[in-house]
């Protein structure tokens, strides 16, 4: 229910949005994996295995638009061609979300760093994705 009419408002995601719809999924991501309810956002959508909503409705829109546009020009798309669309959508909302995760924002929490002494930062771990999206070690295969 939350990515209802995703297509008409997915562009109008902006920050104080985008955390109107992080809050619930953090909510229903965290009892889903049993995670405290102090986990954020992006481990509790890791760890529950869903992807974030406003990637889902960024990928949803782009499909809607792109089916609107078929339907205008009186295309017919066959079965065949649905269904690559559809992986091909799984796999551009996993990159995405790979992409994500990699981003600075998710390597240290808001950027603070460690400054006890004995205290080394390690490469942050990423978690496993599927290997067919192209996306390697969670770096983009060239």
């Amino acid at each position: 229910m939350a990515l209802y009419g995703a297509p008409m408002w997915a562009d109008a995601l902006n920050a104080p949005n985008r955390a109107l719809l992080r809050r619930p999924q953090r909510i229903i991501a965290a009892r889903a994996c049993r995670a405290y309810r102090t986990v954020g956002h992006a481990a509790a959508c890791v760890l529950a295995g869903t992807p974030p909503w406003e990637i889902e409705a960024g990928v949803l829109s782009e499909a809607y638009w792109a089916r609107a546009t078929q339907r205008a020009r009186g295309e017919a798309p066959a079965p065949e061609e649905l269904s690559r669309a559809r992986e091909a959508r799984r796999k551009t909302t996993v990159e995405l979300w790979a992409s994500g995760l990699a981003h600075a924002q998710y390597a240290h929490h808001r950027g603070h760093t460690p400054t006890a002494p004995g205290v080394v930062w390690e490469e942050p771990r990423l978690p496993y994705l599927p290997t067919d999206t192209g996306v390697k070690n969670n770096k983009k295969e060239v």
